[in-house]
């Protein structure tokens, strides 16, 4: 295959040829090697060199040169037209290609053969026709250049988290240039990408030609930024995406001039372009921008009046609490979706029908920590810390929640590897039967789920039941410990290593009323992730059961995901070498940003919430969890490093967390104040003449309530028409209920 498509593409055309290699994972990593080779003369080395690198993202360029250097005016020859239809379907082109390469899901490269070599500019000529021709059905616009480079078959695209085998088939189409000119001949390419915002003239020594500087662009630049509409606006991102744009084209290695005709032309540009002053003011964003990048410092922060401002307390609703920078975010979104979460997200919406996103992020998660939270550690000082989280989703009835919950027993039963233990262990809450479990998958990971998980909870905190006393010893397991089986009062055996997931739901009308202030205090809560479902109108097309025989389940999915994990937890026994999970660690740098965004919550404004007494040690338990899943997103992607990239994706989750954290809190403690109110007002229900203050204190102490709080209860009474007060002598009072 890879022998054939060379040949198909470059054709009889002669001159040197380069193969272009990421060393690196994903995206962001840059093509960092490249080989020069004369084409055909070398032909057996390429193929040689592509074959040992198909595990790699390898690109080829199109046209041949006179040297090797790949600047578009040392080009050459092409023997084909090409173009990056990125996810324009291949049936949609006027004539049909010669050749088609599946780069990822649902993305293309096309080539159409010449019958004869001609210069490659004549050749990108027709590709920039080709491309313009199907911009609307989203063919890339910056695939046309002379200079181009495209993905080999039979190579890997890691653009997406996962890699994806590039794929390729050839058909017998030949063509002359003329004959692919004539069918895309109403094209116009001089329209501009954003036609409805008018390019103010600019003198022509100020900046380069556009098109040549847009052919400086390296193969993998964030295109969303030259075409995308920014939202306008008090809260839009105008600046933000000029800002990225400016910083990216200035990392590009394009000159100021070059930087300032591409930038220009952008629609987060439309703020200069309606200016009298011209592109003054980003000629000046411009230079600040190679100021810092020259200094080697890095990219800083948007300006000032881009950073997020944390909203006033106290909150009403779960919104997310700002962690990072606006720049941050916008990358950690556009990462999301390359990560397994987003891709278990991509997934599920294509079969199911009720999609509620917060209940199936919940779900994403313990799904991934349910198939590979057991092939590392983290350090957390001298403990291992396992890379296991405890999830609960919250809300109403009937939006989603089972949905949710059964999608992820499906991957996790038909997703873990053979020779392992299934890892969803039901919800067998008994010291017995959980431990028991834990005891024989030992060092395995383990799901724990509940769809009743209020009643649980209840009862792990009652009197006289069998699971009362459960949450003491579960702290055991979020740590990584199993504690000996119990059995008949005695202690049965030794500690054991666990990797215990739980995944709870409940709605919250029935989880506030159970939940209290001193679980949180006791530590059992801060262990918890909170996902709060959307309120949602369901159609009633939705509603009630309708029996279907049809699953729309992409269950191959499942097993694609399943023979990736026995891929990655086979490397990760190697590493370990036999002597247990090995650590998966990040750089010094990188933890030390990590440290800094997450030392931000514990010392931030949130220290000013009411219930900030509860909230600050789940914060100091949401740090270590975002760790975990920084850790989860890096082996789930193949790679043995914690990176920047997936901190960011974490911190972006936790934003969210942090926000419905917040939101429990402060609903827990009202629903409590709310328990403590009708238990206080029924308590002086029963003494008809009133009650007294001596016989209220005593009985509230035994409830853990102390005299000054009781005093501000039975005002809060008073005020609301519940109770009468009366003051007596000696500091004394009674209260009766008011008739």
């Amino acid at each position: 295959m890879i022998r054939d498509f060379i040949v198909t593409i470059l054709g009889q055309a002669e001159g040197r040829v380069s193969l272009w290699r990421r060393e690196g994972y994903g995206r962001d990593a840059p093509y960092d090697r490249q080989k020069w080779y004369d084409y055909p003369a070398q032909l057996d080395d390429i193929v040689a060199d592509v074959e040992d690198n198909l595990s790699k993202d390898v690109c080829i360029t199109t046209a041949t040169y006179s040297q090797d250097d790949r600047r578009p005016h040392l080009t050459l020859q092409a023997g084909c037209v090409w173009l990056d239809a990125d996810t324009c379907a291949p049936e949609n082109f006027r004539l049909p290609p010669s050749y088609i390469v599946e780069s990822s899901n649902g993305r293309w490269q096309a080539y159409w053969v010449l019958d004869q070599p001609v210069r490659a500019a004549e050749a990108s000529r027709v590709s920039r026709l080709i491309a313009y021709g199907h911009r609307e059905q989203g063919a890339d616009l910056s695939s046309w250049p002379s200079n181009k480079i495209m993905r080999v078959p039979g190579t890997s695209n890691t653009n997406w988290g996962f890699p994806f085998r590039v794929k390729g088939e050839a058909f017998d189409h030949t063509y002359t240039l003329a004959e692919l000119e004539a069918a895309y001949a109403d094209v116009d390419t001089t329209a501009s990408a954003n036609p409805e915002n008018k390019i103010i003239d600019v003198p022509e020594y100020q900046r380069a030609d556009f098109y040549e500087a847009q052919a400086k662009l390296p193969a993998d630049f964030p295109l969303e930024l030259l075409t995308k509409e920014p939202e306008i606006g008090p809260d839009g991102n105008r600046s933000e995406m000029r800002w990225r744009l400016v910083s990216e084209l200035v990392e590009a290695g394009l000159t100021d001039p070059e930087v300032l005709a591409v930038a220009w032309q952008a629609p987060a540009s439309s703020k200069w372009r309606e200016d009298p002053r011209g592109d003054k003011m980003l000629r000046w964003e411009i230079a600040k921008e190679r100021q810092k990048f020259n200094e080697g410092g890095g990219w800083t922060l948007p300006p000032a009046e881009d950073e997020p401002k944390v909203k006033p307390f106290k909150r009403k609703g779960h919104e997310p609490i700002p962690i990072l920078s606006n720049a941050d975010r916008a990358r950690a979104k556009k990462l999301w979706e390359r990560t397994w979460i987003g891709e278990y997200e991509v997934w599920l919406k294509k079969s199911i029908k009720i999609y509620n996103a917060p209940y199936h992020r919940a779900a994403a998660w313990s799904a991934l920590s349910a198939l590979l939270g057991d092939v590392a550690y983290i350090r957390g000082g001298k403990r291992r810390i396992p890379l296991n989280i405890w999830a609960w989703s919250i809300g109403p009835a009937a939006t989603g929640k089972s949905e949710a919950r059964d999608a992820m027993q499906l991957v996790v039963h038909k997703g873990y590897v053979e020779g392992l233990h299934n890892p969803d262990i039901g919800d067998d809450a008994s010291s017995v039967g959980l431990f028991d479990k834990l005891h024989k998958m030992d060092e395995q990971a383990t799901l724990f789920n509940s769809d009743d998980a209020d009643g649980l909870i209840e009862e792990m905190a009652g009197k006289g039941s069998w699971k009362t006393g459960q949450m003491e010893k579960w702290t055991y397991l979020f740590d990584g410990r199993v504690p000996p089986s119990i059995r008949a009062g005695a202690n049965d055996g030794e500690w054991c290593d666990c990797v215990f997931n739980m995944y709870m739901s409940g709605t919250g009308e029935g989880v506030f009323g159970v939940l209290t202030r001193r679980m949180f205090a006791k530590g059992f809560l801060t262990r918890m992730v909170w996902f709060i479902g959307e309120t949602m109108e369901i159609p009633h097309e939705l509603r009630g059961f309708r029996p279907s025989t049809v699953d729309t389940t992409d269950v191959a999915k499942i097993l694609a995901w399943k023979t990736l994990f026995g891929e990655i937890r086979q490397h990760w026994g190697f590493r370990g070498m036999g002597m247990g999970r090995d650590y998966i660690e990040a750089s010094a740098e990188d933890d030390d940003f990590f440290q800094k965004m997450t030392s931000q919550i514990e010392f931030g404004p949130l220290s000013e919430e009411p219930n900030w007494d509860i909230i600050l040690p789940s914060i100091i338990r949401l740090n270590t969890t975002l760790y975990k899943m920084s850790a989860l997103l890096a082996v789930s992607s193949g790679r043995d490093m914690i990176t920047r990239d997936d901190m960011l994706v974490a911190l972006y989750q936790g934003e969210e967390l942090l926000g419905n954290l917040v939101y429990v809190a402060n609903n827990v403690s009202d629903s409590e104040h709310s328990k403590v109110l009708d238990m206080l007002e029924t308590f002086v229900a029963g003494y008809p003449t009133g009650a007294g203050s001596p016989d209220i204190y005593r009985a509230m102490a035994s409830r853990g309530i102390t005299k000054r709080d009781v005093d501000i209860y039975i005002a809060e009474l008073e005020a609301q028409r519940r109770v009468k007060y009366t003051r007596m002598a000696a500091g004394l009072w009674t209260a009766k209920i008011v008739d």
